[in-house]
């Protein structure tokens, strides 16, 4: 499995985001674009290029999906499981 910290870096900059697919981040699914070949990724580019920059509305789930993916929710959620062992 994978959770890549750098595509919460990247998505805290409200620019859209774009990655090769895989499985384990379907969770970032919502909020970035993937692409499985270099040709996708081109057209991808130039489909992002020409569209509208995020808006208010993307703004504000990003940043509660930043929120609850935190440190300091994951710290909490840690100290959860290991105080139930």
């Amino acid at each position: 499995g994978v959770d890549p910290v750098k595509l919460y870096e990247y998505l805290s900059f409200n620019a859209n985001v774009i990655s090769i697919y895989y499985r384990e981040l379907e969770y970032f699914r919502p909020h970035i674009d993937f692409y499985n070949s270099t040709e996708e990724a081109l057209n991808l580019i130039e489909r992002l290029l020409k569209s509208t920059p995020i808006n208010h509305k993307e703004k504000k789930e990003r940043e509660l999906f930043l929120k609850e993916n935190s440190w300091e929710k994951r710290y909490k959620k840690f100290l959860g499981v290991i105080s139930h062992e």
